[in-house]
Order: C-alpha cells, then structure tokens, then sequence
C-alpha cells in the first residue's frame, strides 16, 4: 500500500495553509463532514484493516476532515474522498448517483469481511460460506435450488448519501491491508472536536441495539451535534455535544464524562420532582436548622426550575420521564467544589432565599441501614442492596413465622438467587440479544446470544416462601434490579408497590475518545418475558402508590408505609 505519508501531501495542497475558523464554517464545510463521517465509519466497521488502532482512527478522523473540510462543490468532495480513502480502502468507491458501476461478483472466491458481535469485539473472518450470505441478503425469496444456479452476486453495499452522491463498500476484499505511518496533529482543537462527534456518532449508529428508541434521524443528530462544536474550540462544548448525541439514544444508562469536568460536587440536600414542580426531599443534619423539607423551590440562582429543567433535559438520556426527572434531580444541584448559589423557596406563606454551598462529592446515598429487620406486627423488611444471599437464606424460617416479607428493590441488587425461594417451579429470565453486525446483514435486525446463554434459567429451592410478600419498585430500580422484577412480575412471585421502574436494561459498554471523553450506552437489547422490550415503559407496578407533596414534608417512605398496609390487611 502506499505510504499513508503521501496524504499529508495532499491535503496541504488541499488546503492551502488555511485554518479551520470559526468565518469558513459553512452550510457547505457542514455537508462535506456529514459526508466524510459516514464513509468513514463504513470503512472503520466494515472494511477489513489489519491491527489498526484506536488511536490510529482517531488520527484518520482528523487527516479526513482535513482533506474534505473546504471542497466547494460536491465534485470536490467525492474527488478527495477518492484520493483520502485510496489509502485506507482503496476499492471503496465514491460516485456521483448517476454513475454506473460495476456490481457484480465471481462467487467461487473466499472472501475477508468483517462480523461484530456487539460493540468491541469485531473480528476479521475469511470463508468460502461468505457466498452463502450474500446470496441470501441479494436473493432472499428465492428458492435454495436457485441460490445454487446463481453464478454471480452483487459486489458492493450501496451507502446514497443524498440524490447527488453514493459509495460502494466491498462486502468482501480478496485480501486485508495494514495501514501504515499515520501520522496527525491531533491537537488541531477545532478538528479534534468535530473528529470526537464523528467517531461516537458512528459507533451509537452502528452499534446502539435499541434503535426503535431513536425519534430524530441519524443525519439530522449528526448536523445538530457538529454545529454544536463548530465554531467553538473549547474542549466542554465538545462535551456537551456529545452528551446531547448520547441524549438523542433515549437511553437510561447512555452517559458521557470528560477527564476535565470538574461539577462533581454538592449542596447538603436532595431535590424531588412532582409533575412540574420541584421540593427540597432530604437534609443532611448541618442544614437541618436552616432548610426545611419538603418545600417547594422558586428559583434557582435566579432561575426557575421549569427553565433549568428544559435546559437540561437535551443533555440527558432517557427513554422514561422518571429516569429523566432522577438524572435532573442530580444535575440541578451539582457544581465546583465549594462553590455557593442561592435557593429561593416558599416556607410558611413567605419566599426564603438562602446561600449553599456544594461540599459534598455525591448526592446518591446508597442504603445504609440493615439488609434484614423486624417492623412492627411481625413483618419484615429486606433490602437488597450489597445483601449477600447466604444472609437472605439464613432467614428463611424468620420469615415463614411471620405475617408478610417486604422485599425492596428501589435500587441494585447484589444476587438474584433470592427469587428461588418465591415459587416452587423454574423462573427463568428476560431474553439476551447482542447486535450481530456485517455489512451484508447490516440491514437485518440480527442478534446473537450473550455467551452460551439467551436467558437465564433458575431452579427452585426447596425453602420456599409461603408468607404473604410485596415488592418494592421505583424509577431508581434500573437495569439488574429490573431484569429482578421483570421476572417477579411475570412469574407473579409477589405483588409489586411503588412506581414504575427507569425503563434500561442490558450490559453496558463504553469507549474512549482522544483520552478526554469516555462515552457510556446500552450494548445488548433486553426482551421481557412477555416480549416487550422494557424501554420507555420501565416495569408498571402492580399497585401504583403516589409520592406527595406532605409526604415529603414529614419525610416519610410512603412507598414502603403503604407496603407495611397492604401486607397487614392481607
């Protein structure tokens, strides 16, 4: 192959000595990256390079952006994608739409193409069955007699950017390449913002299992998020944009971080938010005597929550309103370490202002009381949260000579072996699925399973629970916990109270960008046991028991109190 130092070349030729500037960014320059962004994650996912690394695709994301940023027309454009791409994958082909191209293949060759099997685990496989799928992606209604008459197929996946410009990626190369010698100034800022956009929006497009959730067009995200950092070079606005790329996934475990972040910190209180509104929920013992709880907040720093709420919400993902109000509920708070702002809220008929100051590392609080305790009139509560299952089955008896179990799922769980003392038969879980990804088959909705499993299967103890037992459910129960209560729900272990749940299932996976951005989403689609995927929805609980606004006033855990009720009315 050629030496890839020859680009350089070019591209400078190309540009000029010009710099990329906030005054040269246009509706063109945008057209050119939307353009370049999608041949470039074709060619990074589906056309076969030998060991290439991350680091080296982030050096090719900045050396295309460079040779395309200024074309002027769309013939420019397919020229320099023509010369770019020569280097990489030379038998890439980059056409105007009414250009005629070759599209046929001898089928008697092996082939190298690429399979992925979720995010991260792509690997180069060479088979003379690479004809067998072909066939059926091009042939898909005919009959296998027929498949055995066909002496050729086509060659190429058609990608047609727009009614101007197509290029053709190979389902199959002859023989794989190692692109040598990159070399970039990855440190051109204004280059590497729009290179960071461009490599997580591939990946989300490519790999993101749950596509139903997306409600905008791919293109349309992309647009929006370059725009974002195009005329701005400072390292958060790319930040930003990439947490409103991963807000577009409408998905609850979708999160993005940047090593330079420093809004991590705190006041010495919590927030809830009912429907539009937003109260004061918790205060830690130092501002006991100044903020009261359960009082409703006007303003703050000079803001009202509907506002701050609005603003945030493009920057957070979610697919169910109640893991949106939860990410909210943290983020309105946080800031630099040590630093004050004003709250302003409505106590006794008058308007309170008060200056805070953010000292804490975290506003999560995590379960700190006992796992397993004995309420009143004999009933007990479990928590599930770091309960180890050896402890939960040394209670067995405890529970049976009680009058009803209160099990709390209202955050993550450490073992789901407990649901094999609810029910006398085999439970089994929701439903395992990998995106399976070739270029041949991108177009199908194809999974695998995780490992050697597609559900869990889980046999019975022979200590069953005979004693009446509740579950407890919110928009904090999410992921491992859900996968918990899809199971209870469907298997009807007990009855669930509280809320719905956040509505994200499936391992997560995450990369890393330029050493500064880690991007976090869902890798694998969970189906329920009834079939329905969980996202937007969350578990429904079988009772829906309300917060309000005096509950929070006197602090009280009505979730769990209305557990306590139905357990004594049983």
């Amino acid at each position: 192959m050629k030496n890839f130092y020859s680009i350089l070349l070019f591209i400078s030729l190309t540009l000029s000595g010009n710099l990329l500037s906030q005054s040269n960014f246009t509706d063109r320059t945008l057209r050119n990256c939307i353009v370049f962004a999608d041949a470039y994650g074709y060619t990074k996912y589906f056309y076969p390079t030998k060991k290439t690394t991350q680091e080296d695709w982030e050096k090719i994301a900045i050396l295309g952006l460079r040779s395309v940023y200024q074309c002027k027309t769309d013939e420019e454009l397919i020229d320099s994608l023509k010369i770019f791409f020569s280097f990489i994958a030379p038998e890439i082909q980059f056409t105007k739409n009414d250009t005629l191209v070759d599209n046929t293949i001898e089928i008697k060759k092996r082939k190298f193409y690429y399979e992925h099997e979720g995010f991260g685990q792509g690997r180069i496989t060479t088979s003379s069955k690479f004809k067998n799928l072909l066939i059926k992606l091009t042939q898909p209604y005919k009959t296998r007699l027929l498949h055995r008459q066909l002496k050729t197929i086509k060659k190429y996946y058609h990608v047609k950017y727009d009614n101007n410009i197509s290029f053709y990626i190979p389902y199959g190369i002859d023989r794989i390449r190692k692109i040598k010698n990159i070399e970039a100034n990855c440190k051109e800022q204004n280059y590497q913002n729009i290179g960071a956009i461009i490599i997580a929006w591939n990946i989300f497009k490519h790999f993101y299992p749950y596509q139903e959730n997306i409600n905008t067009d791919w293109y349309k995200i992309l647009e929006a998020s370059i725009k974002m950092v195009s005329i701005d070079t400072n390292e958060y606005k790319t930040f930003e944009a990439l947490k409103y790329l991963s807000h577009s996934l409408n998905d609850g475990h979708a999160k993005v971080f940047y090593k330079k972040d420093s809004l991590y910190y705190f006041p010495s209180f919590t927030v809830k938010i009912l429907d539009t509104n937003l109260y004061i929920r918790e205060v830690l013992p130092e501002l006991k005597n100044e903020i009261p709880t359960g009082v409703k907040i006007i303003r703050i720093n000079n803001e009202t929550p509907t506002k701050l709420i609005d603003s945030l919400k493009l920057f957070i993902s979610s697919s169910t309103n109640q893991w949106m109000n939860i990410r909210i509920e943290e983020d309105i708070l946080k800031g630099i370490k040590n630093s004050v702002f004003s709250v302003c809220y409505e106590y006794d008929q008058k308007i309170i202002e008060r200056t805070v100051i953010r000292n804490k590392f975290s506003n999560w609080a995590s379960y700190t009381g006992d796992n397993i305790k004995l309420l009143d009139d004999s009933i007990y509560y479990v928590n599930v949260e770091d309960l180890a299952y050896d402890t939960f089955k040394k209670h067995i008896a405890k529970f049976n000579n009680s009058k009803g179990v209160i099990i709390d799922f209202r955050g993550y769980p450490k073992s789901v072996n407990i649901l094999k003392h609810f029910k006398d038969t085999v439970i089994q879980s929701p439903y395992w699925n990998v995106p399976h990804k070739t270029l041949f088959t991108l177009d199908k909705d194809l999974y695998t399973s995780r490992g050697a499993a597609v559900r869990w299967s889980i046999s019975p103890s022979k200590k069953i629970i005979t004693v009446p037992v509740v579950f407890l459910s919110d928009a904090s129960s999410i992921s491992f916990s859900e996968t918990c209560l899809d199971m209870i729900k469907y298997y009807n272990l007990g009855t669930i109270l509280g809320q719905p749940t956040a509505g994200s299932n499936g391992n997560v996976i995450g990369f890393t960008i330029f050493h500064k951005y880690k991007c976090l989403f869902t890798g694998m689609k969970v189906v329920n046991n009834d079939g329905r995927l969980i996202t937007e929805n969350g578990i429904e609980p079988d009772v829906f028991v309300p917060i309000t606004e005096d509950g929070l006033k006197n602090s009280k855990d009505e979730i769990l109190l209305f557990g306590i009720k139905y357990i004594k009315n049983k």
